[in-house]
């Protein structure tokens, strides 16, 4: 028997397709997102929007997160919930 491929190789199910996933309602929108609000992240935990940059598709943010450090994300993409606003 050939040792060349290990048959307990990862196979590559999952096909990534552009615009596959609609916009969900529950996204965060321009107007909620301000410094100073509690966001969590589902990949970087909970933290806070200490800078803002850019606006609509470009909007990117820079968050405090607690556990994972200060991360830049790009609205667009980025999957958080507001936690919390601003007092």
């Amino acid at each position: 028997s050939s040792q060349s491929e290990p048959t307990d190789k990862p196979r590559r199910l999952q096909r990534i397709q552009p615009n596959a996933t609609p916009p969900s309602a529950a996204s965060p929108t321009d107007e909620n997102i301000r410094v100073g609000v509690q966001i969590e992240h589902n990949r970087f935990g909970v933290g806070e929007i200490i800078h803002i940059e850019g606006s609509g598709d470009n909007c990117k943010v820079t968050v405090a997160f607690r556990n994972a450090g200060t991360k830049q994300l790009l609205l667009k993409f980025a999957r958080f919930t507001i936690v919390g606003q601003p007092i």
